[in-house]
């Protein structure tokens, strides 16, 4: 386990006068959510990610099921692939607008 000052150096290491400035400011309560039992702006990231990943490192065997299981099958990968892609593009345009904002 990471000690408080290593969670630190890994997060604002590669922008440090940033980090001197933001280090002490804490993330508003919405993007948490508002109980630990409640969905939140970084947990739907984060499971998204996770999705993102094994889809990548099993689709020749989602491929596979794609091209031999049932047309109903088939079609029910096709459209939570095409429900997970859109997700990431949502998620992408999230950040991207965060970026913009930055420059701004």
């Amino acid at each position: 386990m990471l000690t408080d000052k290593a969670r630190h150096e890994r997060k604002w290491s590669w922008i440090p006068t940033l980090g001197q400035f933001l280090s002490s400011k804490e993330i508003p309560e919405r993007y948490f959510g508002v109980s630990s039992t409640s969905d939140n702006h970084f947990d739907r990231v984060r499971r998204l990610m996770e999705i993102a990943i094994l889809i990548k490192e099993n689709y020749t065997e989602l491929k596979y099921r794609i091209n031999n299981g049932t047309q109903l099958e088939k079609r029910q990968i096709q459209e939570e692939l095409h429900r997970v892609a859109s997700a990431l593009e949502s998620v992408g345009n999230e950040f991207l607008a965060q970026s913009r904002q930055l420059l701004q």
